[in-house]
């Protein structure tokens, strides 16, 4: 008689553990419905915000998106030479261009929010979002996610870079991973279409926005500190005069 008990309590057993499983299925799956609702939403949000320049789109951005232009203000205000030429061409860029658009005194009031929404307007975020754009093509992965923009005319057309999201306490967040790689990817095009070296195309670009030369001294930190303390490295020899090397870039 022990044995059919036996049997039953494995069958039990048997059927707790496929309950479980559903269950922890259905829930996944919910969570998984949950967190592309909210992907979708937000990302509606950010397209909005950003094509109406909504003083809010800082609100959506995770902290490390908060982060990137703080960082190049800083070496905008310390950033020496040497720290320039250690850096990535478009970052170089971007430092250039605030140093050159805003004076010290303008970059050290700035809190962080009133600099990302200063590069907002000044389109260096944003410049191809339209306020109608869908994403399409979800990914997520954990605590990170990612899809792609389309915009809509005659035909839907998927945009060429990808919008990256990421979970910040409980809570779906921005990342402008997505904004740097198309800006990047915009370059890089540019640079294979030119025929031109890359030093020189960044100075075309940043020559035609701020219509003006750019010198010498401009690669030399406003404000001495920590990230322009490293001394300037020795003038290549290779360079013929009136010429001056700062890495990626050549001076002239």
């Amino acid at each position: 008689m022990r044995a059919p008990s036996r049997v039953n309590a494995t069958i039990v057993s048997i059927l707790a553990v496929m309950i479980l499983s559903l269950t922890g299925t259905k829930n996944a799956s919910t969570r998984s419905s949950e967190d592309r609702q909210e992907i979708n939403a937000l990302a509606a949000s950010w397209v909005s915000a950003v094509a109406t320049r909504d003083p809010a789109f800082v609100d959506l951005l995770s902290d490390s998106g908060r982060s990137y232009y703080p960082k190049m203000r800083d070496l905008a205000l310390h950033g020496s030479a040497t720290t320039l030429q250690e850096m990535e061409l478009l970052d170089q860029m971007q430092v250039l261009l605030l140093r050159k658009m805003l004076s010290p005194a303008a970059l050290q009031q700035m809190d962080d929010d009133v600099l990302l929404r200063f590069a907002l307007a000044e389109g260096f975020i944003g410049m191809d979002l339209r306020q109608h754009d869908e994403l399409r093509e979800i990914v997520i992965d954990s605590n990170r996610a990612q899809g792609r923009l389309y915009k809509f005319g005659r035909s839907d057309r998927p945009d060429r870079g990808l919008q990256y999201f990421v979970r910040e306490e409980g809570h779906w967040r921005i990342d402008l991973r997505g904004e740097l790689e198309r800006r990047l990817a915009d370059f890089d095009a540019l640079v294979e279409s030119s025929g031109l070296a890359a030093s020189e195309i960044a100075f075309f670009l940043l020559e035609m926005r701020l219509m003006q030369k750019i010198a010498p001294a401009d690669f030399s930190a406003p404000i001495a500190g920590e990230l322009g303390m490293q001394k300037q490295g020795p003038r290549s020899p290779s360079l013929t005069d009136g010429e001056r090397d700062f890495g990626d870039f050549r001076v002239i």
